[in-house]
């Protein structure tokens, strides 16, 4: 079970609250929202302790999407069946501008964020990350445990991450990017 969650939705606020413990099982989250619209805000807030992703927004519409997450924790993401502690998918025409700042990501099994979009995606992303920053302090129970990147169709995404304090304890990489055949990355590290 979701703690929040959300379908069709145009603008969303959420400030200086708590979720967490949401789920027993994949596809759990401790925020889900679907085709979200227009400005939403998340912050200083902590998003901790889902079955799997802490905050997953997954968009197929073309109206556009701003998104900003700022202070706060997302955090420990389940052992066994967590996912991400941000995921962004931008699906078919999607628009997305997505800004995370602040935000203190611990012990994620998959990755801290991960921006990617479905194989017929013609999306266009524009993702900001600014003084985050990201540990796994027990890398046996890690995934990734960074930030990954990975557009496919013929979507493109811009990456900006820049001022992370620290990346401790990812086991592939800590800025993981690739593409597919069709889709373009622009990242700036």
């Amino acid at each position: 079970d979701d703690g929040i969650r959300g379908t069709s939705v145009t603008g969303l606020g959420i400030a200086n609250s708590t979720v967490s413990n949401n789920g027993n099982a994949v596809t759990e989250r401790g925020i889900e929202v679907t085709d979200l619209v227009g400005t939403a805000s998340i912050t200083g807030s902590t998003l901790t302790s889902s079955a799997d992703d802490n905050l997953y927004v997954v968009n197929g519409v073309a109206n556009p999407l701003s998104l900003t997450v700022s202070g706060g924790t997302i955090s420990e993401t389940d052992a066994v069946t967590g996912g991400d502690g941000l995921i962004v998918i931008a699906n078919g025409p999607s628009n997305i501008t997505a800004s995370v700042t602040g935000v203190a990501f611990t012990n994620q099994r998959g990755d801290h964020i991960q921006l990617t979009t479905d194989a017929v995606s013609t999306a266009a992303v524009y993702a900001t990350g600014d003084g985050n920053p990201m540990t796994s302090t027990n890398p046996a129970l890690v995934l990734g445990g960074g930030i990954t990147v990975n557009p496919s169709g013929t979507a493109t995404i811009t990456a900006v991450i820049r001022n992370h304090a620290t990346f401790t304890g990812a086991v592939t990489s800590a800025v993981s990017v690739a593409s597919s055949l069709s889709s373009t990355v622009r990242a700036t590290i």
